[in-house]
């Protein structure tokens, strides 16, 4: 993974300041994509933003930064849901985002907003939430590590709240 793919999925997919890192890619114990699956392959387009992203068999380019499936990237199914999992440099926690098709023309993309108190005070009555703080008091980011039936009801639930919806237009 290049270090410019960090900054560009940091800048596109997050909306937050505050992030909520997982321990681990989720969901935990399942093993991860060697491929993006087909149907996922063409060209996307944030209408809002016009940010896009191409989705190729193993990798991914955001603005002309480009990601590969690895160690440091993963892409997991789960039930009707695939997590794209990006391994953050610092502490070596885990990026996760929700990514579903909602027809076969739109891509939604959504994570936890570790800026929105509502999800927040959420997620902490479904899990363990350790707050880490700056050395001003001000939180940093918050740590997470669900169970898959934790993980499930945080997506029942909303708490991946912050959505961007992407269309085909390849």
């Amino acid at each position: 993974m290049k270090n410019p793919l960090m900054i560009s999925v940091l800048l596109f997919f997050l909306a937050a300041c505050t992030e909520v890192y997982f321990t681990e890619s989720q969901p935990a114990g399942k093993k991860a994509l060697k491929q993006i699956p087909d149907d996922f392959h063409g060209f996307y387009l944030d209408p809002d933003s016009n940010d896009t992203i191409q989705i190729n068999a193993a990798s991914f380019e955001i603005s002309n930064d480009e990601g590969y499936l690895s160690d440091s990237i993963e892409l997991k199914k789960w039930k009707k849901y695939y997590f794209l999992n990006i391994q953050e440099d610092q502490h070596g926690y885990w990026d996760v985002y929700l990514i579903r098709f909602t027809d076969n023309k739109t891509l939604e993309v959504s994570m936890i907003d570790g800026d929105d108190s509502v999800a927040i005070n959420m997620l902490k009555t479904v899990t363990e939430v350790t707050v880490k703080e700056k050395s001003d008091g001000k939180v940093d980011y918050y740590l997470i590590e669900p169970s898959r039936k934790e993980l499930r009801y945080m997506i029942d639930k909303g708490v991946f709240s912050s959505k961007t919806k992407y269309s085909r237009i390849d």
